[in-house]
């Protein structure tokens, strides 16, 4: 869905108009760049018709070194965020330095 169709006013988008402006704006002012890509699986739970509790379950945990110096990190390094799960996270990361890779080998609970 649309960003912009959650917006209840009009006033509503223009606060987060000018957030967004204002995060821009701190990006470029600082030079700010992408270091580390964390990609996983979610599932996520909650009773129906009742948001008070939610859980999540994080599985296929990585994380990634970004491509920060110019020069090409793996094979897949401009692909591998977009991959369909496939069952197997090295294949997404087939080429990657193990130095620019850490998967965990657990999930994630958080609720």
């Amino acid at each position: 869905m649309c960003l912009w169709l959650q917006f209840k006013t009009d006033t509503d988008k223009e606060t987060f108009k000018k957030f967004f402006q204002e995060v821009q704006q701190a990006v470029d002012s600082k030079q700010l760049r992408p270091m580390i890509r964390t990609q996983y699986n979610r599932a996520a739970f909650q009773v129906p018709f009742d948001a008070t509790v939610r859980i999540s379950l994080d599985t296929n945990l990585a994380m990634i070194k970004e491509n920060t110096d110019g020069q090409p990190v793996g094979l897949l390094h401009r692909f591998a965020f977009c991959l369909p799960f496939v069952g197997y996270l090295l294949f997404a990361f087939r080429g990657v330095p193990s130095v620019c890779l850490l998967l965990f080998a657990c999930c994630v609970l958080a609720s």
